[in-house]
């Protein structure tokens, strides 16, 4: 689900964030707190996160595209 003008910063509680540009968009990967790696990127005007378990950044990144 999108969320109007969501910062794309990690949540709460994130660390380990690294901010990025996907396909001309905002994003920042980062570490959730239960060991969790969360991709939030911006798209229209709304911000959307995934978050995923033993996916790598890289396949993360695809997905969000």
């Amino acid at each position: 689900m999108g969320v109007p003008d969501l910062e794309v910063v990690p949540a709460e509680g994130g660390s380990n964030f690294r901010e990025l540009t996907i396909d001309g968009r905002r994003a920042a990967f980062a570490d959730g707190q239960s060991g969790q790696r969360l991709l939030f990127i911006e798209s229209g005007g709304h911000g959307y996160s995934l978050a995923s378990r033993n996916i790598d950044d890289a396949t993360l990144q695809v997905l969000a595209t």
